[in-house]
Formats: C-alpha cells, structure tokens, sequence
C-alpha cells in the first residue's frame, strides 16, 4: 500500500446505512463517514460491484433526495463501480460451491461482492455483516479466509480513535 491510496471494496449494507442514515452500534456510522471523508479528499479509492447499484435501487432509494445524494457519490472519481465480468462471475460462484459444501453458506451477493474485491485487490472488503444465521455465514467471520483460500480482510469501517498518552513526559522520552 505504500505510495498509493488505500483500497476499499464496499458491500451494499454500507451505503444502504450510509443512504437511510441508520442508527448503528458507536463507532461504526463514524467510520463509514470517515472513509467518505476521506474518499472525497482522493485519500482512497472506494470499489463496490455493479450489484450494489441494483440491491440499492430496488429497494432502498424511495426518495428522489436518496437518489440524488447515490448519483453523486456514485460520479466520484475514486469511487468505483465493477461490473461482473466472466472472472467474476466464475470466482463467486467457486465461492458460493465451496461453502454449500460446509453446514452455512453465503449469499450470491455476498459471493459476487468477495470474488470483486479478491480480483481487483482490494485492501479491505467493508462490510456491517458480522452476524450469521444458523445457516448462513457473516462476511466478517471469513475475513482472511474466504473459500478456504482467498485471504481477503473484511471488517467493518471503524473510525480509528486517537490513542490517549497517559505517560509523563520524562517517561515517554525514555
């Protein structure tokens, strides 16, 4: 990462938090907002799938506001929207097998939104699933090993708190 912007692959539930204004656990609307902050400077490069866009319009966006305020974000430079290619496509449903072989599987949504960011390297996946069901996986539960091979880091998109020095400071030159 070093020379270069970080690279954040967005799963759908953020921006649907993001457009609704949820109200969320501390910390995690702060982060969401912070990474906007920050995409908005061009200090890092925000990705999601083609798939987001439709799960978005066909649900979540009843107001011409919400729409409006997804057009702009969406129109950003830095803001990448992937389409689903054949290698997509392929990966996610490799992914999607693999965990219908194990006792919880995942969403083809969730598959398609792994096989994107795995194949267009991103840094972080930013998701707010971190609860399963009984029988489906929460993305955050896979983080690092997704499909058993894929090692992709997926986590939600906390806002890092500035780390209090409690030291005096004769102590904290030592």
């Amino acid at each position: 990462m070093s020379g270069t912007v970080p690279k954040y692959h967005w799963d759908t539930n953020l921006f649907t938090a993001w457009l609704k204004d949820e109200r969320r656990p501390p910390g995690e609307m702060d982060g969401l907002q912070k990474v906007l902050e920050a995409n908005a400077r061009n200090e890092n490069m925000i990705m999601t799938s083609s798939i987001t866009v439709a799960e978005i319009k066909a649900g979540v966006l009843s107001t011409a506001d919400g729409r409006k305020k997804l057009d702009r974000v969406l129109l950003r430079p830095n803001l990448l929207v992937i389409n689903v290619d054949l290698r997509i496509a392929s990966l996610a449903g490799e992914i999607k097998s693999y965990y219908l072989s194990h006792p919880r599987t995942i969403s083809l949504g969730d598959a398609v939104q792994c096989a994107t960011a795995i194949l267009h390297d991103a840094d972080e996946l930013h998701t707010f699933d971190d609860r399963g069901t009984r029988t489906s996986v929460g993305l955050i539960e896979i983080s690092g090993n997704v499909a058993g091979q894929y090692n992709l880091t997926i986590t939600k998109p906390f806002e890092k708190q500035a780390e209090l020095n409690l030291q005096k400071p004769a102590e904290a030159k030592k």
